[in-house]
This record gives C-alpha cells, sequence and structure tokens, in this order.
C-alpha cells in the first residue's frame, strides 16, 4: 500500500498545487510593451501594451496615460490616434481611445510585419496643443 506524504510536516507540499495552478493559468502573453514620449508643448505619455512581442492580425490592448506638463495625469483632452509604418504608406488605422479616470484605453491591430509608430494628437477645443510620437520597434508575424 503507498503512503501519501504527511501535508502538515511539509508545508511546501500544501502549497504546491496552488503555485501550479497559478502558473497554468497565468496568461501565455502576460508580458507588456512600454513605450514613453513627450510632446513639445510639455505634455508626456506613458503608453503599455499587453503584449511583448507585438505581433500581427491580433488586436492588442493598450492604455496611455498622459500627463500635463505639471507631471499630473490627465484626460481632459481630446486624442487621436494613429498606427503608422515610419517606412511606407499605410491605410488609416486608428485605433478608438476610451477614456477612463486617469488614463485612455484601445485596442491596436497591426496588419503586417514591421517598424510601427503610434502618433497622438492632443486637441483642446478642437486646436491640437501637443503631438506625442510612440516608437514601437518591429513588429512580429503571428
Amino acid at each position: 500500500m503507498t503512503r501519501l506524504p504527511d501535508l502538515r510536516r511539509r508545508p511546501f507540499l500544501r502549497s504546491a498545487p496552488l503555485l501550479l495552478m497559478l502558473l497554468l493559468t497565468t496568461p501565455a502573453g502576460a508580458s507588456t510593451t512600454r513605450v514613453e514620449a513627450s510632446g513639445s508643448g510639455g505634455c508626456r505619455g506613458v503608453l503599455r501594451l499587453a503584449a511583448a512581442p507585438l505581433v500581427t492580425m491580433r488586436p492588442i490592448p493598450f492604455t496611455l496615460v498622459l500627463l500635463n506638463p505639471a507631471g499630473q495625469p490627465t484626460t481632459t483632452p481630446e486624442l487621436v490616434c494613429d498606427l503608422m509604418m515610419p517606412a511606407m504608406p499605410m491605410p488609416e488605422n486608428r485605433p478608438r481611445l476610451v477614456a477612463g479616470q486617469d488614463s485612455y484605453s484601445g485596442e491596436a491591430v497591426f496588419p503586417m510585419a514591421g517598424a510601427w509608430r503610434l502618433q497622438v494628437a492632443v486637441r483642446r477645443n478642437g486646436s491640437e496643443i501637443d503631438r506625442l510620437s510612440f516608437d514601437l520597434g518591429r513588429v512580429l508575424l503571428k
């Protein structure tokens, strides 16, 4: 007859199933891509994409924290995003942004592999007050 280990004397055995469950349920793409940018008008931004590396043809959620010239998070300006490839002309690719309490959120889709950039126009009352350029690096084939 096989004897099971006494779990009271081996606390690490009690936690092993929990650790294994956490490892197996952690999403494979738990890595993020973080990029910062500054505009000439004093705005700064921190962009976090929910994938690393970035890949083509898959919606990738992202958050954008916009900091005003005083360094405080703000969602008062209107933002317009353009995903573009600096090396070639591309069709319009404008992720829709939703303003939250301290950040904006959206989804990016990269239709082809290569170097990408996210341009963000910061507007107030219809006029552009700043522009941020986030260099995203190379996007890989899925």
